[in-house]
């Protein structure tokens, strides 16, 4: 028995190793037929061919045109039924230095009418991706253009759509969910910084310095969106791509015929596009505030207002009277005049406009007796809570729904441990603010002194400077010549 166990446990083990003999020359023969790399892939619709040495780089590439390709057809509301493809040519790589111009769109016409697309990127230091994605929303573009047969694109030219269009929808297409109004254009809309309708369409970008260009290019997006933003929006903008002329490029005739219901000068167009900006300027619910911007509005929301009445025996008729000027006010503008109240009743000697912050509750319980209104007051206050909590930083919204509370409590009367919840809410805050305050002062050291990798945005300032720093050539006229002599002669 010994024994035979001993064959067995011999002949197993022959077996394992003869299986993974096996299995390695399996490997080493799998190995040896995989295909070489011929430097081509083609991406998973087949348009984009990519040509390269660097296989990740090619694959990258082509992840990236498909991607912008899918946004793009889905804002123009178009289906996928591309007819040419577009071939890229990559060379070099990222780490290179100095690589000169990266990018190269072009447009070749073939014989038997047709064409053929195609983008050199050299890869280096100066690359820029949302430049590669302007570069491809105009040669996907130029492609539907011609595959339609409305109208002739001609081959390495410019005019195959404006530039304000080709930045415009490559700035629409960044933003995730193509909704260009997600805040930080809101912010910028409100400050006034964007440009006019005109401004827009003439510019040159290849003029502008990088704040400029930075302004520019939001203002194009701003103005794409808006015009998507109209009924039938992607429907308009496919035929003014289709129907564009290259020589009304810097004319808005065009624009106003596509995009405006009315008006019939370029005037009205500019007083659309007041409105337009005025309309996007507007936060929307899903804008979060920062915790600057949250403490600021929470400040101005604890802000109570009270119409009080000076004399006490007002009649009923007053007393209706003043109720509807206390509606009025709090639908009023903030930039109307508070005198505008008095003017609704009769006696406006008899009434005075207060306002109090929360922590001067008592104030306010106090003059329940002669106020008017008090609770209705409140009940704003706490509205205005309500919808600032919507927006609010996250970490506020706690503490603004402990705010609501303690205006339910003080309209009731219930005003036992008000002082130190306020004072406990009002800790919270200003720890709050200080450590927002420290992060950001953090961030801006660490991008001050510890990034490695520099900007090129104020590289033209930077030449300017130094150029403007050099000293001036000579001048060689005879009265410069004298007054050299002397000052020489004078510094002996």
């Amino acid at each position: 028995m010994p024994l035979i166990t001993t064959l067995n446990n011999r002949c197993a083990f022959l077996i394992v190793v003869l299986f993974f003999l096996l299995d390695s020359s399996y490997s080493q023969d799998k190995a040896v037929n995989v295909l070489p790399d011929t430097g081509i892939s083609r991406s998973s619709t087949r348009q984009f061919i990519v040509h390269g040495d660097d296989s990740v780089a090619r694959g990258a590439m082509c992840v990236f045109c498909e991607r912008t390709k899918s946004e793009l057809l889905s804002l123009l509301k178009l289906r996928d039924r591309w007819r040419y493809p577009l071939v890229i040519q990559i060379r070099g790589d990222l780490r290179d230095i100095n690589t000169g111009s990266p990018i190269k769109p072009n447009i070749f016409k073939l014989p038997d009418d047709k064409f053929r697309f195609q983008i050199d990127i050299n890869l280096g230091d100066k690359f820029k991706a949302h430049l590669l994605k302007e570069e491809l929303v105009k040669l996907l573009v130029a492609e539907l253009i011609i595959k339609s047969g409305k109208r002739v694109v001609t081959a390495n030219k410019n005019g195959v759509i404006p530039d304000w269009i080709r930045i415009g929808l490559a700035e629409v297409l960044s933003y995730e969910g193509r909704k260009l109004n997600d805040g930080s254009l809101s912010k910028f809309l409100r400050k006034g910084k964007v440009l006019s309708l005109k401004e827009i369409v003439v510019s040159d970008i290849g003029k502008m310095d990088s704040i400029s260009e930075g302004v520019y290019r939001t203002s194009c997006g701003a103005l794409v969106y808006a015009l998507l933003s109209q009924d039938d929006g992607a429907s308009r903008l496919q035929k003014y791509l289709l129907d564009f002329n290259s020589g009304d490029e810097k004319s808005l005739d065009s624009v106003k015929r596509f995009f405006t219901n009315n008006g019939s000068a370029n005037e009205s167009l500019e007083d659309w596009w007041v409105m337009e900006c005025a309309r996007m300027a507007e936060p929307n619910a899903t804008e979060i505030l920062s915790p600057i911007e949250t403490e600021k509005e929470l400040v101005e929301c604890l802000k109570i207002k009270i119409v009080s009445a000076k004399n006490k025996n007002i009649s009923n008729k007053n007393k209706k009277n003043l109720g509807d000027a206390i509606k009025y006010f709090f639908k009023k503008s903030k930039n109307q005049d508070v005198e505008s109240l008095e003017d609704l009743n009769e006696g406006k000697s008899e009434y005075e406009f207060l306002i109090y912050d929360i922590n001067d509750y008592k104030e306010i319980v106090r003059k329940d007796d002669k106020s008017i209104s008090v609770e209705r007051s409140l009940k704003i206050n706490e509205s205005k809570l309500l919808k600032l909590s919507y927006r609010a930083f996250p970490l506020f919204r706690p503490i603004i729904q402990e705010y609501q509370k303690i205006l339910i409590n003080i309209s009731t009367g219930k005003i036992k441990g008000v002082d130190q919840r306020l004072k406990d809410l009002q800790y919270i805050r200003s720890s709050m603010i200080k450590s927002t305050n420290q992060a950001r002062d953090y961030l801006n050291w660490f991008e001050a002194t510890q990034i490695k990798n520099r900007s090129d945005n104020f590289q033209n300032y930077q030449k300017t400077y130094n150029e403007l720093s050099r000293p001036l050539p000579p001048r060689k006229d005879k009265l410069s010549e004298y007054l050299d002599e002397l000052d020489k002669e004078f510094k002996r």
